[in-house]
């Protein structure tokens, strides 16, 4: 996956006995390997730069805190995930203001452009499907995030979140239903035009 350094599951697995050991150092090789693909998921959650950092790093001290009680048997991403999941979805109730911070932060979705005009194009999408996704349910919006910008498997989603594969396709579904819903009828109001 993007975003990982190469790892092998036997070295992670010895990593992680390490970590359960006690040593920070071999806590460390974990935290560069996954920092920054859960970073990006974070901000995507968030939609702020700030938050997502500090969503992440409080998954850190508690995925450190804890991983003396991490099973093994599981992926030790799957269960980072959950946790960064949580924490996110924590500070999005504490802030109760979802959909401001999706439309206040340009950029939430940049990618590399060819020419200004299509910056300026991409730019514009991005900015409709930020405001749009900010208004989903949080976790259709995860889903969605893990899926469509994170390419994960409905397999993996499910591990990630605890539930079974035909839920998260439930939550696509549904979470893409809706998204198409809420951009019909933000151009039905005339509050964004037709899709660039």
């Amino acid at each position: 996956m993007q975003g990982e350094e190469p790892v092998s599951n036997r070295a992670e697995k010895e990593i992680i006995g390490n970590c359960q050991q006690g040593d920070v150092d071999s806590f460390g090789l974990l935290v560069r390997k996954y920092q920054r693909i859960m970073l990006t998921f974070a901000y995507r959650m968030m939609g702020d730069w700030d938050e997502a950092k500090d969503a992440l790093q409080d998954t850190f001290v508690k995925a450190f805190l804890s991983i003396g009680r991490f099973d093994k048997s599981t992926r030790f991403f799957h269960w980072l995930y959950r946790i960064l999941i949580n924490q996110c979805k924590d500070r999005l109730r504490q802030r109760s203001r979802t959909k401001e911070i999706f439309q206040k932060n340009p950029g939430l979705f940049e990618g590399p452009t060819v020419s200004p005009e299509r910056s300026v194009v991409e730019g514009e999408r991005r900015a409709v499907l930020r405001m749009c996704l900010g208004e989903l349910s949080t976790i259709q919006r995860t889903c969605l995030i893990l899926r469509d910008l994170q390419g994960r498997s409905c397999e993996e989603i499910a591990q990630i979140l605890g539930i079974r594969r035909s839920t998260v396709r439930v939550h696509l579904f549904r979470g893409r239903k809706n998204l198409k819903k809420i951009l019909t009828q933000k151009m039905k109001e005339g509050k964004i035009d037709e899709m660039p």
